[in-house]
């Protein structure tokens, strides 16, 4: 085989191998895509930012209500404690000691300084 024979088998090999076609619209649809999704991660983390920030007053709200039900509960607790040490209407009628009815509000008023110290505390702690 000559050199022309050799050329010929050169160019046929090249020709069966795959081919590359360049497709105009889809290069355009890849270059000007960067930006539509650029766009679309930055919308999707603001969305969870947001989503974020929903739960978290969600949250603080749901903590408050539960330190409301807490200090009420404490208060409950106070209130039938002291009634059960100096009778249920201590407070209420003139009947009972001043004693009695000193002793039982500052049960009370203790318990509910105490209740407001702890909710100060957890205010702060937010």
């Amino acid at each position: 085989p000559g050199p022309i024979a050799m050329a010929w088998k050169r160019k046929k090999r090249a020709e069966e191998g795959p081919s590359v076609t360049f497709d105009v619209a889809a290069r355009f649809k890849y270059l000007t895509g960067f930006r539509k999704r650029k766009l679309q991660r930055q919308k999707q983390g603001a969305r969870q930012v947001m989503e974020k920030e929903r739960q978290d007053r969600i949250d603080v709200k749901r903590e408050h209500r539960e330190e409301i039900k807490k200090h009420w509960r404490q208060l409950m607790w106070a209130e039938k404690r002291a009634d059960r040490m100096f009778g249920p209407a201590a407070l209420e009628d003139e009947g009972g000691s001043k004693r009695r009815r000193r002793r039982k509000a500052a049960l009370i008023n203790k318990a509910s300084a105490k209740a407001e110290e702890l909710e100060a505390a957890a205010a702060a702690a937010e």
